[in-house]
C-alpha cells in the first residue's frame, strides 16, 4: 500500500518515477505525489464528520462513500481508488498533463477538492489546454473559497506552509520545464 506523506516509500516512488519517464511512470509518480499532498491537507478521519460547509466526509476527504467508521487499510484503498479516478479525469480534461507528474498531481488535488465538474470548467484546466502551464498553476491559488467564504485552510492547501507543500507549489515542480519544452526552448 502507498505510504503516508513524508514516508520513505512516497519519496522513493516520486523521485524514481520522474527520472524514468513514460506515461505509466508518470501516472505512478502522480499518484504517489497525490498521496504526499492530498491527505496532508484533508486530514485523515476514520470516523465521519461534517466539513466546514457541512458535507459529511470520511478518511482523506471522501464524500462519495457510505458514512461509517473505516480502518486505516480501508481508507488507504478508498483514497487510492479516488485519487486514480481524479488523476484519470484530469488527464482526459487536460490532455498531455500525464507527462508532467507534479502538475498532474497538483491539478488532481484541486479536482478532488472542487469536484470533476468544477475542475473541467476551471481556469486551471483552460490555461493548461492553452499551453500556459505556469499560469494554470497560478490559477490554483484562486480556489480558496467554500460556501462563499475564504478559508485559511484552503489558502494553505493551495500555497503550502513552512512544513507542507501546497498544490500550487506541487504544480510548479515541472511547469517551467513543460512551458519551455512547449515553446521549443528545451
Amino acid at each position: 500500500m502507498w505510504g503516508r506523506a513524508g514516508s520513505a516509500e512516497v519519496k522513493q516512488v516520486s523521485t524514481g518515477a520522474k527520472v524514468g519517464g513514460g506515461a505509466a511512470a508518470g501516472a505512478a509518480s502522480a499518484l504517489a505525489l497525490m498521496f504526499s499532498l492530498t491527505p496532508v491537507w484533508e486530514g485523515r478521519s476514520l470516523d465521519p464528520y461534517k466539513d466546514v460547509v457541512g458535507v459529511w466526509t470520511v478518511c482523506d476527504g471522501e464524500t462519495r462513500v457510505e458514512m461509517r467508521s473505516y480502518t486505516e487499510a480501508e481508507c488507504n484503498a478508498l483514497s487510492e481508488k479516488a485519487f486514480k479516478e481524479f488523476l484519470d479525469h484530469v488527464a482526459r480534461v487536460s490532455p498531455g498533463i500525464e507527462r508532467w507528474p507534479y502538475q498532474h498531481a497538483g491539478h488532481a488535488d484541486l479536482a478532488y477538492n472542487i469536484g470533476k465538474a468544477g475542475y473541467t470548467r476551471s481556469s486551471v484546466s483552460t490555461k493548461f489546454r492553452q499551453g500556459n502551464y505556469r499560469e494554470a498553476c497560478r490559477a490554483i491559488l484562486k480556489y480558496k473559497f467554500a460556501g462563499g467564504r475564504v478559508f485559511r485552510g484552503l489558502e494553505l492547501r493551495r500555497t503550502g506552509d513552512a512544513a507542507r507543500i501546497g498544490a500550487y507549489e506541487m504544480c510548479l515542480g515541472d511547469a517551467v520545464e513543460a512551458q519551455l519544452t512547449r515553446e521549443g526552448k528545451l
